[in-house]
């Protein structure tokens, strides 16, 4: 489990985010919390998951705007993930595809537990927003947050996202500030975030939740909801924390809890043993969805596809290139001295490796044409590419012996 403390020590380092932990984060506080929706307590000690920790509202609207990410990213061909430029998207095309997968998720999610006017919304044609400044914008905007890198484009796609439904002033206000909240959150010590979120949206955060929870009730507006989510962030100091202490309000206590979730998940992951309740609790097509997004940006497992997709491309490397690399091989050991390979194969050979493989880059590589040719028919194409596999392949050889 990462605390605030793991973080102080990564300061320098930086956060590496792990993008589908965002989502996962916002589910598992909403099924935290929903044994205490409508029976609230106000305490910290409670068990993480019972029989009666089910998903709501909450994870299936979360669902529905991953899911329209998702899908615009396929329909257009666009990457979200490295998307930095607000003219490039079509927003009409973002609106619909909001509305449809609210509609859709939705109404195969009936009893979900929605309030009055979004189930009306939701089961009429209407494809209008009807101004609401619930906390239901706040509480699915997690996606957003998650898929993008850039400040201004959080806030528009955060906006769009609520806007469908929630075009109150208040109900964007909600939705952006969770987003920035997220995007900040591997980034910037809590102090900083505190401020810059006072300072962009207005809300609050100068209270304690020991001044807050005395006197709290359930309140499902943004701005009587938001403010006291986030500041469970700045209190608690690891995921499974910021999310107690989110139901521990004794408010709306599942969108609290996802609301906390999904911005504590951004900063410290969500624990494995969370995070696997949470996903035995999901339907199969809630479930697809989230593991979509998993595949695309679960730092893990993109780092196991780069291993496969680098072991496939290294067997294609011809039989007679490949003896040739082990010649150059030779040539190099018969001009150097075994204390220089043992440096090779040390504990911390960066630099050596940089030096070497330019080395080997500009005596064997750049005036060798056929050389080239043979890597560009396994698939490299770039000449530094070509310099870091042949160091591999002598790094490998050097180990056996």
């Amino acid at each position: 489990m990462i605390t605030e403390m793991d973080i102080e020590k990564l300061e320098d380092e930086g956060i590496e985010m792990n993008r589908s932990d965002i989502v996962i984060g916002a589910i598992a506080g909403d099924m935290i919390g929903s044994p205490y929706e409508f029976s609230s307590i106000k305490t910290t000690d409670f068990p993480l998951f019972s029989e009666k920790s089910c998903f709501t509202d909450d994870t299936v609207m979360t669902i529905a705007v991953l899911d329209a990410l998702l899908e615009y990213e396929e329909q257009t061909g666009t990457d979200l993930l490295g998307f930095w430029r607000l003219k490039g998207i079509d927003w009409g095309k973002l609106n619909r595809l909001f509305v449809s997968t609210m509609k859709s998720f939705g109404r195969a999610y009936p009893n979900a537990g929605y309030g009055g006017r979004f189930s009306e919304w939701l089961f009429s044609d209407s494809t209008e927003p009807y101004n609401s400044y619930g906390n239901g914008s706040a509480m699915r905007v997690s996606p957003v947050g998650a898929f993008f890198n850039d400040a201004d484009l959080i806030d528009k796609v955060a906006e769009a996202s609520a806007a469908v439904t929630h075009n109150h002033p208040e109900g964007i206000k909600g939705a952006k500030a969770v987003a920035d909240a997220i995007h900040l959150a591997s980034s910037m010590d809590k102090k900083g975030i505190k401020n810059t979120l006072k300072i962009k949206h207005g809300y609050n955060f100068y209270r304690t939740l020991d001044k807050i929870r005395p006197g709290y009730r359930f309140d499902v507006t943004c701005q009587g909801s938001v403010p006291e989510a986030i500041i469970c962030f700045f209190e608690g100091n690891s995921f499974e924390e910021v999310v107690r202490l989110a139901v521990s309000l004794g408010g709306d206590s599942d969108t609290q809890a996802a609301i906390a979730g999904s911005i504590a998940a951004a900063r410290y992951g969500v624990p494995e043993e969370i995070k696997a309740e949470a996903i035995k609790r999901l339907p199969g097509d809630l479930l697809a969805v989230y593991n979509r997004f998993d595949e695309e940006t679960n730092p893990s497992k993109q780092e196991l596809r780069a291993r496969e997709w680098e072991k496939e491309r290294r067997s294609k490397i011809p039989p007679g290139l490949h003896a040739t690399i082990l010649g150059f091989l030779e040539e190099w050991k018969a001009q150097t001295t075994p204390d220089v390979w043992e440096e090779l194969l040390g504990s911390d050979p960066i630099l050596t490796h940089f030096g070497l493989g330019m080395w080997i880059r500009n005596t064997y590589l750049y005036k060798n044409e056929k050389i080239q040719e043979g890597f560009r028919e396994a698939g490299y194409f770039f000449v530094d590419d070509m310099s870091e596999v042949m160091l591999e392949i002598w790094i490998d050889e050097l180990s056996k012996q």
